[in-house]
């Protein structure tokens, strides 16, 4: 029986163009759909490193679907302001 990884931590580097003008518009729905396989894998299990890490979002509330795991990882990305640090910690480790 093949042993199941129980978690990890990746660290992943993302193109971030130059930040939004204040007037210009801010989206506030994403539609997610017809995800591949290994999408889904990788949804479920980011979603599942969060919630045994006890992850919330802003405003203390816990990451437990997968609109609240994209939250999480757009927060993350936002925090960073753009510069070379990167934020990987969960709020409790925030605290």
């Amino acid at each position: 029986m093949a042993k199941r990884k129980t978690g990890c931590h990746i660290a992943i580097k993302v193109p971030l163009g130059p930040p939004r003008p204040a007037e210009n518009y801010r989206p506030r729905h994403v539609e997610i759909g017809g995800l591949s396989p290994a999408q889904g894998d990788a949804l479920y299990r980011l979603r599942e490193g969060l919630r045994a890490q006890h992850a919330e979002l802003p405003g203390g509330k816990p990451v437990h679907t997968n609109p609240d795991t994209i939250r999480w990882l757009l927060e993350r990305i936002a925090n960073t302001g753009g510069t070379t640090s990167e934020s990987t910690r969960t709020s409790k480790e925030d605290n």
